[in-house]
């Protein structure tokens, strides 16, 4: 029972725990997720409530635990802000306009506005007319066998043909004359426009097409930048992000608080039930040996069913009657401790092992009837139990409840982390042929046993699936370029049947800070795109272009690479470099 003292602590803890929710300082929803400071908050304040709780016990109200938590973590961790009322956070929108700001920045620091009129000037003089009166020379073949040259002022030009001096030459005899072709455009400037028209159009269709693909590239790095900047703000402002929100960490701790006592209540109630499972199984333990009796005879067995169910039901109807919030543990010790205390009333005899006595003449079975019995129920109990089995593997939903513990902790693994477990499963007509596709991976090998071993830390292997045999090979090291490898390979061998497979894993990838590298006045990158390997090789390729070798192994040397089969590359006119896991190479 609940005392009114208590009743009225909790609703005051509760009342308290809405207010500070609704009313407290420093809310922010949906900003970014927080980084490690955030998790070594939360991880203290779990462990100082845990202790509180341990402390003062599990009915203790929420101020008062919040209160010895709060002083001892600002011991702990001085450099959180500890006032009542903290700086605004961040917002996400925030953010967002600093990284638009931050994009829109660098973008025209690097791409300025076109002057379109030099760009037109550039046009005029890589494709000049000739005005008349202008002094020309021209090759020209009036005689196939004999090229002739003539120099003087131009006087103009027919549809066919052009006046040098006083000489007219066919446009077709200066085209005979092999690279005449910018030549003869001189001659023609309605030509001539049009070929600087096309040069300031791919100018300017270039310099836009450039400029859209480093803004694109710009956005998402600044983007990540400005969010990474506002978490780090806010940690720095006293706040934690806890489901979904920044808050104060005033505002945390009794919402740390009541998830930990929801999870303890939770945790007893399933012991309560575990235990009065364990009961229930032993009482009808019980009745089957009262029904033997009644079917083999009370003479048969030497102890008393009628008893032992008596003695069972009074165990039962006191574990009813104890307080629900105390463990069944601290129960039974508290039960022993009265009985030993007390020294009075008869000690309950321990019930003497059922054993079968010899059947007397006058009643009862033969032991070898009880014998036949007693096979005859095992055996049955055995076929249902199979029956059960059967029909369980029959269920294509049960995949992952098989027979084998490697597979079951291999899917259950799985599915407890499936944003870093990650895996390829084919099925194949035979054992024989479900174990050749592991050997086809470049990473597992036969070893010189016959057994298979992998060079990665992965889980691998192949088992009995509804007729056929499944091959699986995964594990949280399963980095892209692995995966890749068993995605492509499998599928493809003879007979193979898709099972399940992952989706792909992330790329561990730490390029440069852009906002730091662009405004480097004496490096010149840019991002070309990404591309898969070819063939045999399974990496993801980064390809950046560079202006200069300086530059592009500068880029590279800031560069983060952690993942085997991840590269970054970069192409210079001097050459190409490259960046793995084993560091900087050239190709």
């Amino acid at each position: 029972m609940i005392s009114t003292k208590d009743l009225r602590r909790r609703v005051w803890g509760a009342l308290l725990t809405a207010l500070l929710c609704v009313a407290g300082s420093g809310v922010c929803r949906g900003v970014t997720a927080g980084s490690e400071v955030t998790e070594r908050r939360l991880g203290l304040i779990r462990k100082l409530v845990q202790e509180e709780l341990d402390r003062q016990g599990p009915d203790a109200g929420v101020f008062g635990v919040s209160k010895a938590v709060l002083t001892e973590f600002f011991k702990q961790e001085p450099d959180c802000p500890s006032g009542v009322t903290l700086a605004e956070p961040t917002t996400e929108e925030e953010c967002r306009e600093a990284a638009r700001q931050l994009a829109k920045e660098l973008v025209a620091k690097r791409f300025p506005d076109l002057d379109e009129a030099a760009i037109a000037a550039e046009a005029a003089k890589k494709f000049p007319v000739f005005a008349e009166g202008d002094i020309v020379e021209v090759d020209f073949r009036l005689n196939p066998a004999r090229p002739e040259h003539i120099r003087g002022p131009y006087e103009g030009r027919t549809a066919n043909s052009v006046v040098i001096g006083r000489r007219q030459i066919m446009v077709a005899d200066i085209a005979a004359i092999k690279g005449n072709e910018a030549l003869l455009a001189m001659f023609d400037a309605a030509r001539s426009e049009q070929l600087r028209r096309e040069y300031v159009d791919g100018k300017i269709n270039g310099y836009t097409e450039a400029k859209e693909k480093y803004s694109e590239s710009v956005r998402a790095a600044a983007r990540r930048n400005c969010y990474l900047k506002g978490t780090q703000q806010n940690e720095e402002r006293g706040y934690v992000f806890l489901d979904g929100t920044w808050r104060g960490v005033r505002d945390a701790v009794p919402l740390v608080l009541e998830a930990e006592r929801t999870a303890r209540l939770a945790e007893r109630k399933r012991r309560a039930e575990e235990a009065a499972a364990a009961l229930q199984k032993e009482a009808a333990a019980v009745s089957v040996a009262e029904t033997a009796v009644s079917v083999l005879g009370p003479s048969t067995l030497a102890v008393d069913p009628e008893a032992e169910l008596a003695d069972l039901t009074a165990r039962m109807a006191a574990r009813k009657t104890e307080p629900q919030g105390e463990a069944p543990a601290e129960n039974e010790a508290k039960t022993g401790g009265t009985e030993a205390s007390a020294g009075t009333g008869p000690s309950t005899p321990v019930p003497a092992p059922v054993e079968l006595a010899p059947a007397p003449d006058e009643g009862g079975l033969p032991w070898v009837l009880i014998v036949v019995l007693a096979i005859f129920v095992l055996g049955s109990a055995g076929g249902v139990a199979f029956a059960f089995m059967r029909q369980r593997a029959r269920d294509p939903h049960k995949f992952f409840e098989s027979h084998g513990r490697l597979e079951r902790n291999f899917w259950a693994l799985a599915e407890a982390d499936p944003a870093h477990f990650k895996y390829v499963a084919y099925r194949f007509p035979t054992m024989e042929e479900a174990r050749g596709a592991l050997l086809h991976l470049s990473f597992i090998s036969e070893g010189p046993d016959g057994q298979l071993k992998c060079s990665r830390e992965l889980e691998f292997g192949f088992y009995s699936h509804q007729g056929k045999w499944v091959s699986f090979v995964g594990g949280a090291d399963m980095h892209y370029a692995l995966w890749r490898e068993a995605s492509a390979i499998l599928p493809e061998l003879p007979q193979a049947e898709y099972f399940r497979v992952s989706t792909a894993p992330e790329v561990q990838l730490e390029v440069p800070d852009i906002e730091q590298l662009l405004r480097d006045e004496a490096l010149n990158i840019e991002h070309v795109g990404n591309r898969e390997g070819e063939g045999n090789d399974y990496s993801q390729y980064y390809v950046y272009r560079a202006s200069d070798k300086r530059s592009a192994l500068e880029f590279l040397k800031r560069a983060n690479v952690s993942e085997a089969g991840v590269h970054v590359v970069v192409e210079t006119p001097e050459g190409t470099w490259g960046k793995d896991e084993n560091g900087i190479y050239e190709e």
